[in-house]
């Protein structure tokens, strides 16, 4: 049985769209990849394959896709040429952040999930006006063990 792949990152890259980068499989035997997904919580489903043995990024289109509000958790499986799978239920997963920010009296309060998948050293938190990532500007560096932060460095006067 063919080992699952190590997943190297999940990022949401916009409204629809959630990006899986894996190492690739390295034995001979390869037929393909198998992508599955779970709302968190929930039971994989498959969501995607790939044939291509060097091609090592999922991107995630599937309609319905609420990354504003769910979080979701991805595996990545192996097809060997003896059409042997690797063991789901092992696979190691990686899961998605959900941030929202809500305004108070000059302030906006930001809230995150946890990264699922590897040990966090931190998160950093970036503020844009559009989904420009050249126009970031970093508001801090943060412990694994901290999911928000209250940036008072807004022009709210009143609660919106």
């Amino acid at each position: 049985m063919p080992d699952a792949m190590n997943i190297l990152s999940v990022s949401v890259e916009s409204d629809s769209s959630i990006l899986v980068n894996f190492e690739a499989y390295p034995d001979a035997d390869f037929v393909e990849y198998g992508v599955y997904r779970a709302v968190e919580g929930g039971t994989f489903q498959e969501v995607g394959i790939i044939t291509e043995q060097n091609n090592t990024l999922f991107s995630d289109q599937s309609a319905g896709l609420d990354v504003r509000n769910q979080v979701y958790c991805y595996k990545v499986l192996v097809k060997n040429s003896c059409d042997v799978f690797s063991d789901l239920a092992s696979a190691p997963e990686h899961c998605t952040i959900v941030t929202n920010a809500s305004s108070a009296v000059d302030a906006v309060i930001v809230e995150w999930t946890q990264y699922m998948g590897w040990p966090v050293e931190s998160y950093e938190l970036f503020r844009v006006t559009d989904y420009n990532q050249a126009n970031a500007v970093s508001l801090g560096v943060f412990p694994p063990n901290v999911f928000s932060f209250t940036d008072t460095n807004t022009f709210c006067r009143e609660p919106i």
